[in-house]
């Protein structure tokens, strides 16, 4: 691979998920280097104003992923200096062949980063701006959905700008018992951050309270019974259709983790990802189907991860799309594709070919 490519990566951010997103820009950046790509790396602080450069040397260690420590941390002591003028940031983003957008939550899934890196003419892998705010917002995700009459759990929004006096009359008016269990999620908030899986009515007022703090509109869903599963899917070159990864399962080791929380996912090992997933041939085509079907109908582009449930071995509910999905030693994201023969070195290449202004 030429030593001339440019690449940037852009993370960071002020989301709850900002450092998960360091951590999938130091495994991206220690991989492209691997592959001899001239990588710019561009850090946003918890603020989200201010704007950092940071390139660490790596060994020559030929391991490209992050466990063999062969990079500097990606934010040493970049917070202790004066950040960049924006005239310099974009200086630096023109100059880049393309750029990954690694900012989970806001402002990259909500598709702000890619209309800024679009107004400058900057190539990026991502979605672009209209559908990457589509998906972001859950609600707004299963409306699109359910008009295309693909499968969703059944769901009421609510907005707390209403006020709780309102939001309570509104559920004691309108909840069925047989709704429950449920979960309470922030509309526009990733990696499980606000959410809560409830069992009765008493706990729900509190558990609406819990995830305002991440966003006024929340979603309140039917809790489904079923296997966990996902897909990795990337977008197909010269409009053919996207490529799909095997199916993985998420499995929960720890009875006492409820579902499959912030906690589970990034703090403790109680949950198992099996990549591939034990399916049928037939159960493994209804997947794939339903995850490119997803990101074909949210007009998604470069990438996406699609959650679906697996319910009586024949049907599925597509729970969420995250099209900024990690990319963290742990990811379910590279797995998945490390699993169907695009280990992450030819992956990062394959996403490299859909940049896009």
């Amino acid at each position: 691979m030429s030593s001339e490519k440019s690449i940037g990566i852009i993370y960071g951010g002020k989301s709850p998920e900002h450092n998960i997103s360091i951590t999938s820009a130091e495994n991206i950046y220690n991989t492209l280097k691997f592959l001899n790509y001239s990588v710019k790396s561009f850090y946003i602080d918890k603020t989200g104003k201010n704007w950092y450069i940071k390139n660490p040397e790596i060994s020559n260690n030929k391991n490209p992923l992050p466990e063999s420590q062969n990079i500097s941390k990606l934010t040493d002591n970049l917070e202790s200096k004066s950040p960049l003028e924006m005239s310099k940031i974009i200086e630096e983003l023109k100059n880049c062949e393309c750029v990954f957008i690694m900012v989970h939550g806001s402002p990259g899934e909500d598709g702000v980063l890619a209309g800024f890196l679009q107004t400058l003419g900057v190539k990026y892998i991502g979605c672009n701006l209209e559908s990457s705010a589509l998906t972001f917002d859950k609600h707004r995700t299963k409306l699109a959905l359910a008009a295309r009459n693909l499968p969703i759990a059944p769901f009421f929004h609510i907005d707390v700008r209403d006020g709780f006096g309102f939001v309570e009359e509104y559920l004691n008016k309108s909840l069925k018992k047989d709704f429950f269990p449920c979960f309470v999620k922030p509309c526009r908030s990733g990696s499980s951050y606000g959410v809560n899986k409830i069992s009765e009515f008493g706990e729900l007022l509190p558990a609406i309270r819990n995830a305002s703090q991440y966003d006024y509109s929340i979603l309140v869903e039917k809790a489904i019974v079923g296997r966990e599963i996902e897909c990795a899917v990337l977008e197909g070159q010269k409009a053919t259709a996207p490529k799909v990864s095997l199916p993985a399962e998420i499995k929960i080791k720890d009875s006492g983790n409820a579902f499959y929380s912030t906690e589970a996912k990034y703090e403790n090992d109680s949950v198992q990802l099996e990549a591939p997933a034990f399916l049928s041939n037939e159960q493994i085509l209804l997947i794939q189907k339903i995850a490119a079907t997803s990101f074909a109908v949210l007009e998604c582009q470069s990438m996406a991860r699609v959650d679906i449930f697996l319910v009586n071995e024949n049907s599925v509910i597509i729970n969420e799309i995250n099209t900024i999905p990690g990319f963290t030693p742990i990811s379910q994201f590279p797995k998945m594709w490390q699993t169907s023969g695009l280990p992450m070195p030819a992956l990062l290449q394959e996403l490299i070919k859909t940049a896009h202004y």
